[in-house]
């Protein structure tokens, strides 16, 4: 499967949560949505409202999504939905990299 992408945020399949990283919470929905990451200056938010996904905080500091039911979309204000078929999936966020002072940034949304 290829990796999903919604301008900043991307979503890449995996089989199993990468070892030796281990589950530390299922984070709590917020007003019923999934939040996998919310825009800094706009407060759009990447949310996902469908029931059967999970987002799981992992101790090495990063996110799994797990789909359970056939697929979820994510929506976001100003992007086009995109369907997420059932799996697991690490969420990333985009970095940008600025040559001129040589330092690289998450990409704000």
């Amino acid at each position: 499967m290829e990796p999903l992408q919604q301008p900043d945020v991307t979503l890449k399949p995996i089989e199993s949560i990468p070892s030796p990283a281990k589950t530390i919470e299922v984070m709590k929905r917020k007003k019923g949505k999934i939040i996998l990451a919310e825009g800094e200056t706009t407060g759009h938010a990447h949310a996902i409202s469908d029931p059967g996904a999970y987002l799981i905080l992992l101790d090495d500091g990063n996110m799994l999504l797990d789909v359970t039911s056939n697929k979820v979309t994510v929506y976001h204000e100003t992007h086009r939905p995109i369907e997420v078929p059932k799996g697991k999936y690490l969420v990333g966020r985009v970095l940008e990299f600025d040559h001129v002072q040589g330092s690289s940034r998450y990409v704000l949304d």
